[in-house]
């Protein structure tokens, strides 16, 4: 398994669970089961990092009254490889 260490198949309609208190007074707390609904990608150099997913929780309530889909959450992905070119000689 070349290169797999760190990576996680991610696949729209896949069954996900929280596993932090992320928002408790929104539902959005530890042991709260959703399904992954959406995945954003970040392309570099041909190849492609999620950097973010959209999660259908259905214990979650959006603060926003308005929301077209007030049980999803967009979670932010922080762990991609990034590059730098260094400026020291």
């Amino acid at each position: 398994a070349h290169d797999l260490a760190g990576r996680l198949p991610l696949t729209i309609g896949m069954p996900i669970i929280v596993v932090d208190n992320v928002a408790v007074e929104l539902g959005l707390c530890n042991g709260s089961p959703g399904t992954l609904v959406n995945i954003q990608y970040l392309v570099n150099r041909g190849k492609r990092y999620a950097v973010s997913v959209e999660l259908d929780v259905p214990r979650y309530t959006s603060p926003d009254k308005h929301a077209p889909h007030p049980n999803r959450v967009l979670v932010p992905l922080t762990h991609f490889p990034l590059t730098y070119q260094s400026t020291t000689n």
